[in-house]
């Protein structure tokens, strides 16, 4: 395994070739993707150093679930004290990719200007149908708000 490396900000591609005439591409994001695993059948609780930064806009969650059994067990993800913010009632044992159409997606992950202060991420059954047991491993793939101006 290499080394970690780790910077405190987001990382901006230059943008665009100057052969469009521009002389000043427009520096675009790269999306960063958090990964965590919790236990489907738990409680909803708040999750040890995972925190989503001021300005992040999420685009999609991917889910893997090693979670079986129980009568249509749900979970839920969501950030600081909105436990469903994220993803509301999805089902436990479907390994899937949650995009912002996604029914279950919940109310903030429509901030487009991004999130408005650090929030820790909060995980954990929905409290709906009976919960089975097994892991979900979830990858949260999200932007940075950006101005989009070059540095100087």
């Amino acid at each position: 395994m290499g080394q970690r490396s780790t910077i405190r900000g987001y990382w901006r591609a230059r943008g665009n070739s100057r052969s469009t005439g521009n002389s000043s591409p427009t520096p675009g994001v790269l999306p960063i993707k958090m990964q965590f695993t919790f236990d489907g059948a738990l409680p909803n609780t708040t999750l040890v150093n995972k925190i989503l930064p001021q300005g992040a806009i999420i685009l999609c969650v991917d889910i893997i679930s090693d979670h079986s059994g129980g009568t249509v067990p749900l979970f839920d993800i969501g950030l600081g004290a909105d436990p469903d913010g994220i993803i509301n009632g999805a089902a436990s044992t479907t390994t899937q990719r949650m995009v912002l159409a996604a029914s279950e997606f919940g109310v903030l992950t429509g901030l487009i200007a991004g999130l408005t202060a650090d929030l820790p991420i909060t995980a954990g059954d929905d409290g709906s149908g009976t919960a089975g047991t097994g892991n979900i491993t979830a990858v949260i793939e999200y932007v940075m708000a950006d101005d989009g101006a070059e540095n100087t």
